[in-house]
């Protein structure tokens, strides 16, 4: 097994409070990307943040003792999903680029 816990609830040592403390953190980054991920109107962004999320819901699944299925995760997901919608992105003409201000509008030729 990945982890050793201890026979007592409350006997908290260095590596349970680590452990507690990665149960914390990966959670709230992942749903601060969610947020940023829905948010945003970049569509390269909201990938990113997406890959973002998966990346840290396999380490979620590393950290659970879920090795098997947490690289299943990167490699079905990471790998073949999001790569594919990088490329669905990539195919549209992204060439011109308006930029709209409060003063003026620029037209940036890629």
């Amino acid at each position: 097994m990945f982890f050793v816990y201890s026979t007592k609830f409350f006997d908290a040592t260095s590596f349970d409070i680590f452990v507690r403390a990665i149960f914390v953190i990966l959670p709230s980054v992942s749903m601060l990307a969610a947020f940023y991920l829905i948010l945003t109107g970049n569509p390269v962004v909201s990938l990113l943040c997406l890959i973002t999320i998966f990346l840290l819901t396999a380490l979620i699944l590393a950290v659970l003792g879920l090795e098997f299925l947490a690289l299943n995760f990167l490699i079905i997901y990471v790998g073949a999903v999001a790569i594919l919608f990088l490329f669905v992105i990539m195919m549209f003409n992204l060439s011109n680029i308006i930029i709209t201000t409060k003063k003026s509008t620029f037209n940036i030729k890629a």
